[in-house]
């Protein structure tokens, strides 16, 4: 995957969400001290919201992609590994 330059990702015809740096550190710190257990309660969610200009709806949805994210992370090793043995 690519990094497209901002100009086309405005001209495109799908939505796309272009974090500031300073949003995306503040969400990436919280999942970092919350990894353990990287949920979001309403009032943290509209804390970060507050905190980042971030709609609610954008917060819960990064914190779920986060998630994912790390999910993938951990199991790809482990499929590598097990697809090497043979």
């Amino acid at each position: 995957m690519h990094a497209l330059p901002i100009s086309s990702l405005l001209n495109s015809s799908e939505p796309a969400l272009v974090l500031n740096l300073c949003s995306k550190i503040y969400l990436e710190e919280w999942y970092l001290a919350n990894s353990s257990h990287p949920y979001l309660g309403s009032s943290e969610a509209r804390v970060i919201s507050e905190k980042t200009g971030l709609t609610l709806r954008q917060v819960k949805n990064w914190v779920s992609n986060r998630r994912r994210k790390s999910k993938k992370h951990r199991i790809e090793p482990l499929l590598s590994h097990l697809l090497n043995k043979s």
